[in-house]
């Protein structure tokens, strides 16, 4: 599936993007998992973001970093970039940032929310 079709897999409603229990409201910046708000740091918001509009597709690490940080970089700082605000929202997140359960790694792509 190409990039362009991909971006409009995320059920979106105006400020609003549904991803299975996932609920992103990008207005106030907030995000509710099963009616629960989220501890998402400010600064990997957008991470969250950009993975629950793509949902349930895999976000290659460019398409990760380019849409959240709106910044091209070269393709080993943008896998670094994307494992650092992974790490942060799996912590925020995940009942058990080590055994990763919604925000999954694709091998040799990039990371996607299972749910």
């Amino acid at each position: 599936m190409s990039e362009k079709r991909r971006r409009l897999s995320g059920n979106q409603d105006g400020g609003l993007i549904t991803a299975g229990p996932l609920l992103v409201d990008k207005q106030n910046r907030r995000a509710l998992l099963n009616n629960k708000i989220l501890p998402v740091p400010t600064c990997a918001f957008s991470y969250l973001e950009t993975l629950a509009r793509y949902s349930p597709e895999p976000v290659s690490y460019r398409t990760l970093v380019l849409e959240s940080e709106q910044v091209d970089l070269d393709p080993i700082e943008t896998q670094d970039l994307a494992r650092l605000y992974i790490y942060i929202l799996r912590k925020a997140v995940e009942e058990d940032s080590r055994k990763p359960k919604i925000i999954s790694a694709v091998d040799g792509c990039g990371y996607k929310l299972e749910f």
